[in-house]
């Protein structure tokens, strides 16, 4: 795997420590949570800069599904940030990202990848590999950590 596949895996363990230290309200959770989230966000802006440049995406017309898919995925990854670690006292704030630009963003980037999916299937192994490391890996992620986050507001409520 490449070098932002790499920081894109080790970014991820750490963002699940940090979970696992949240979930135990062992400190540092935010800290690790944090530091995750940002290699990802860089992993996915060096991706979306690499994957830019290839020709075969390019070709196919695919350069917009990545670039929309990246950014979405960049708001998305920051507006967690925000409302999972403590960056911000007030709840409105907090929520404002992901609220509202992160969940348009979701939309407008299922809506754009249902629209344009027959391309991509028509298109290379290498572009379906781009799409699977690129895309289909980190929402995967996302949407995992949404579900943690959901456990984790649980046990908040409990306690």
């Amino acid at each position: 795997m490449n070098f932002p596949g790499k920081i894109f895996e080790v970014s991820a363990l750490i963002m699940f420590l940090g979970w696992i230290a949240k979930m135990h309200f062992i400190p540092g959770g935010d800290y690790l949570f944090r530091i995750g989230t940002i290699g990802i966000v860089t992993s996915l802006i060096i991706q979306i800069h690499n994957s830019v440049k290839i020709p075969d995406v390019k070709s196919n017309n695919l350069t917009k599904l990545f670039l929309l898919n990246g950014l979405s995925l960049i708001i998305v990854y920051s507006g967690m940030m925000l409302k999972v670690s403590h960056i911000m006292n007030n709840q409105i704030e907090k929520d404002f990202v992901l609220d509202f630009f992160g969940i348009p963003a979701i939309i407008v980037s299922i809506m754009y990848n249902f629209l344009h999916i027959d391309t991509l299937m028509k298109s290379s192994e290498k572009n379906k590999l781009l799409f699977y490391r690129q895309i289909l890996l980190p929402w995967t992620l996302f949407l995992f950590s949404f579900l943690l986050y959901t456990i984790y507001s649980i046990i908040l409520t409990k306690t």
